[in-house]
């Protein structure tokens, strides 16, 4: 195992630790369940990608290279990630979109770095790792542009959990700040709002 491949996982365990509480983060945000549910299969598959590094460092009696990582952070300003994605805006979604455009930027990045890595590798195991990793995130960042293009042109039904039972309800594909609709399973009323260009629900008294 060269050098080259070292750094080459070091900096790979760093970019999927990231990209694991990154997604935890946005779980604990996303407040609409059919976008929240999106992510723990990808969360998932990064945390898998991390396992199989630790499981390829320590074949080569390198895990500890993989200790003590630093963390990971921003490489240059939100607005200018988002701005280099195209970030366009939508009433209802803020949140919402800004995670999804930061998530897409991170995916595409790690597939350049990913292919790189395979073809700096000259361990035909690493090298097989980098390839699949790469296709991994291929598909993420397919996910992300799909789901992005779908918020925009109103494809998605805009549903939240019954705020007093759990229940999923929908208030259609494009609903109104103040449109009610009444939980089917506890019977109560439950109003769509927006705060800081985000959506959520309320009780109605």
């Amino acid at each position: 195992m060269i050098d080259r491949d070292i750094e080459n996982l070091t900096r790979t365990t760093a970019l999927e630790r990231f990209a694991i509480s990154r997604y935890d983060e946005q779980i604990q945000k996303i407040p609409i369940p059919k976008l929240k549910m999106l992510l723990p299969g990808i969360r998932t598959n990064e945390e898998g990608h991390e396992a199989q590094v630790l499981k390829l460092a320590r074949a080569r009696d390198q895990a500890t290279q993989m200790e003590d990582i630093p963390l990971f952070t921003l490489d240059k300003p939100l607005e200018e990630i988002l701005a280099g994605e195209g970030y366009k805006s939508k009433p209802g979604f803020k949140t919402i979109l800004q995670a999804f455009y930061l998530d897409l930027y991170f995916e595409k990045n790690a597939v350049k770095l990913y292919q790189k890595f395979a073809e700096d590798s000259e361990d035909e195991e690493i090298r097989k790792f980098f390839l699949d990793t790469t296709r991994s995130e291929q598909g993420h960042v397919r996910i992300f542009k799909e789901v992005i293009d779908q918020i925009h042109r109103n494809q998605l039904d805009i549903e939240f959990y019954c705020p007093v039972c759990g229940w999923i309800e929908s208030f259609g594909r494009e609903p109104n700040v103040g449109n009610v609709v009444n939980c089917r399973k506890c019977g109560i009323k439950i109003i769509l709002k927006e705060r800081d260009g985000d959506f959520y629900v309320e009780r109605m008294e």
